[in-house]
């Protein structure tokens, strides 16, 4: 389990996680718009160089979006116990449909999606499972008998 202080650091760098999810998925305007041409020309570069045509703009806002709840996934599963890690999947997937519905009803220059929420949990779900992987690793560590030492 986490010491105290760690997890009231981890609770607030959760809070402002949160907080800037929540002004990514309402800005009134799609948050890629300022480099939308710029990504184009990085395209064109990249499929004229070898990369394979499936790496298109889909591609890269289906990546971001995956990238963009893993730290959410693990922040949230560092506050449960073990056995509650599927809590912090719940959590992650209603903030994405909240997110969506939010865009859907309040955004008009915003396109909500339901696989933005699909790609979300994916990432959310990947955040659980690399913090339930360090909390095995480091419990292993700490029950392991301590080498040169006593």
């Amino acid at each position: 389990m986490l010491r105290a202080r760690t997890r009231r650091l981890l609770a607030f760098v959760g809070v402002g996680y949160v907080t800037a999810c929540l002004v990514i998925g309402f800005w009134p305007s799609p948050v890629d718009a300022p480099v939308d041409g710029l990504l184009e020309r990085v395209l064109v570069y990249l499929h004229s160089v070898g990369i394979p045509d499936v790496v298109d703009y889909r591609f890269i806002e289906r990546g971001a979006n995956v990238l963009l709840f893993v730290p959410l996934g693990a922040l949230v599963a560092a506050q449960l116990s073990r056995r509650h890690w599927w809590i912090a999947l719940v959590v992650c997937i209603a903030l994405s449909g909240f997110i969506e519905l939010g865009q859907a009803l309040l955004l008009p220059r915003r396109f909500a999606s339901g696989s933005d929420i699909l790609t979300n949990s994916v990432g959310a779900a990947i955040g659980v499972g690399i913090t339930m992987l360090l909390r095995r690793h480091s419990g292993r560590l700490d029950r392991s008998p301590d080498i040169g030492g006593q």
